[in-house]
């Protein structure tokens, strides 16, 4: 099954997405947790 190259750049756009808001809740949510 071939992938099209424009969902291929939409997963990849979408994993960095996500791992970037991953990475915002780990730096930002713990902070808000202690209040």
């Amino acid at each position: 099954m071939i992938v099209h190259p424009l969902v291929d750049t939409l997963l990849n756009v979408f994993v960095f997405v996500f791992m970037g808001v991953v990475a915002w809740l780990y730096t930002g949510a713990p902070t808000k947790l202690d209040d």
